[in-house]
């Protein structure tokens, strides 16, 4: 995981928080990222809870997503290959 410097808005205080954090890259296949959502549903939410961040910034076909809450529904997606 390559380190980064990054910042984020605590939305309890609105203090503005300047820390190192990571960034994990992958490529996957879209019929493998399909069969393997919940894997990776289940990396993403035990990664923010060990690094104890409020969200975790996740890129997917180039739009980015904040995911701040940790227990969501798996998501239904349709993949074209």
């Amino acid at each position: 995981m390559a380190p980064a410097t990054g910042m984020w808005q605590n939305t309890d205080t609105g203090v503005l928080i300047e820390e190192t954090t990571h960034i994990v890259y992958t490529i996957i296949e879209p019929p493998a990222f399909a069969m393997d959502i919940q894997l990776v549903r289940d990396f993403i939410f035990r990664f923010v809870k060990e690094i104890k961040h409020q969200s975790v910034a996740v890129e997917l076909l180039g739009k980015v997503y904040f995911i701040s809450d940790f227990e969501p529904k798996p998501p239904k997606l349709s993949v074209v290959a």
